[in-house]
């Protein structure tokens, strides 16, 4: 089966963008191709169509969460932008703005098209709700011990 480009275009564009200040959320298309039962293609990167203007993506990894009561995270970082998602599993994530105060939470599941933008100096962390969970975490850079400041979120 051949795609036109204006098809492949629209599966990297998201449907929903949804700014809540201490980070952004973003809804993903999905297609399910007839002809190719039993699975759906999405995509989480592009280069031609950045989720997030400026933001240069250099690292890629995954963390997965294998027992509850481990919570990755608590940190932030003052130069580094991250983009997660839940590929396998649910977590609830937690972002505090360390300047403000101001804590916010959102949920993520592996079965929906969701992708979370965190912002640099937005300390996060991620309470899993099924194990195990896998998060696909796409970063502007490694960790770096001078980017990378505890702040635990209560």
């Amino acid at each position: 089966m051949i795609y036109k480009e204006s098809d492949v275009n629209k599966l990297a564009i998201p449907v929903v963008v949804d700014d809540r200040k201490l980070y952004t959320l973003f809804a993903l298309p999905e297609r399910e191709a007839s002809g190719k039962s039993g699975r759906k293609l999405l995509v989480p990167f592009d280069k031609r169509f950045p989720l997030v203007e400026g933001f240069e993506f250099n690292y890629m990894y995954l963390v997965e969460i294998k027992e509850f009561g481990s919570e990755p995270g608590h940190h932030y970082h003052h130069q580094k932008h991250e983009l997660m998602m839940v590929v396998s599993g649910s977590a609830r994530f937690l972002f505090k703005d360390i300047e403000a105060d101001e804590i916010r939470s959102a949920t993520l599941d592996g079965r929906k098209n969701r992708i979370i933008h965190v912002k640099p100096r937005i300390a996060h962390a991620v309470v899993p709700l099924i194990i195990p969970t896998i998060i696909l975490v796409m970063a502007s850079s490694p960790n770096t011990e001078d980017d990378e400041f505890s702040h635990t979120i209560s």
